[in-house]
């Protein structure tokens, strides 16, 4: 994140750089990286955080709890864990500081406190990162509007992705904005969509990322 910031600094400094039309987006690490450069003020006019871990010491529990029950991806949280352990120094039981500061959740009241428009994506198939990462932030941070979209073809269904039932979220039945994305406030979760943006759902997901930080940036 303090890296970021700072390749921001770097980035808007050039004589090429309109400052009046800044935007950033980042995808599963680096959805968690946008979030916290988001909440810690970058200066940016609108912010999309793909698919990221929202709380560290959950996913960190949630890839553990993987690898015990066998997953046919245990390689992979296998080595997700030891990142996780290196950057931090250790497990969320013996640095729990740690893991609370690379948590957006854990800051939800500053990304609250932003105007600027902010959008969050998932999809349901993700086996990196469960859905109720994106629905934690969300419902912490207050003020989304939520959509959750069915595969082939996409419609708006009034109930709870799967992951997401616990949290007090109003899903829209309406179709989404696609175009105008007039609020400031969006969760999209997508149905037969993983980590990545493979298959029409994920394409539909990319699309919608473009379109709403298109429709956000100040216009020349």
């Amino acid at each position: 994140m303090d890296d970021v910031l700072r390749m921001i600094d770097i980035a808007l400094a050039q004589p090429y750089a309109d400052r009046r039309r800044v935007v950033m987006w980042g995808g599963s690490h680096g959805g968690c990286v946008t979030t916290r450069a988001f909440q810690r003020g970058a200066p940016v006019h609108a912010a999309v955080d793909v698919f990221g871990p929202n709380d560290a010491a959950a996913t960190y529990a949630f890839w553990q709890a993987q690898v015990d029950a066998g997953s046919p991806h245990t390689a992979a949280y296998q080595e997700l864990l030891t990142i996780a352990r290196r950057a931090t120094g250790g497990t969320p039981a013996q640095v729990p500081q740690a893991y609370a500061q690379r948590s957006p959740a854990a800051f939800a009241a500053d990304l609250a406190r932003r105007p600027e428009p902010f959008m969050i994506v998932h999809g349901v198939e993700d086996v990196l990162i469960p859905t109720s990462e994106s629905c934690l932030l969300a419902t912490r941070a207050g003020g989304f509007n939520a959509w959750h979209l069915t595969a082939v073809p996409l419609i708006s269904v009034p109930t709870p992705p799967q992951g997401c039932g616990a949290f007090p979220i109003a899903w829209s039945a309406a179709p989404r904005p696609v175009v105008s994305w007039p609020d400031s406030r969006y969760l999209m979760v997508y149905d037969n969509a993983g980590h990545g943006f493979d298959g029409v759902s994920g394409a539909a997901m990319a699309s919608d990322i473009v379109s709403f930080l298109v429709a956000r940036t100040p216009r020349p």
